[in-house]
């Protein structure tokens, strides 16, 4: 029984030693970055709808602007 428990805690060790050094190995903030630059083509963009917004604005003697709509 005594064997048996001392190889359960090796194995323990062991299990335990390996998952730190996977989670050293995939963290994020240590990983390496590679940058790639995406440029749109002309093609892949289309226009479906256009707007144009009015906010109308009174201007106070002072100079400052409030909204008109209140």
């Amino acid at each position: 029984m005594a064997t048996y428990q001392q190889r359960l805690q090796e194995l323990d060790l062991a299990l335990k030693s390996e998952t730190e050094e996977l989670a050293a190995k995939s963290d994020p903030l240590t990983e390496e970055l590679e940058k790639v630059i995406v440029r749109p083509a002309k093609k892949d963009i289309s226009v479906r709808l256009a707007t144009l917004v009015w906010m109308p604005n009174w201007q106070s003697p002072d100079g400052k602007f409030s909204p008109a709509w209140e």
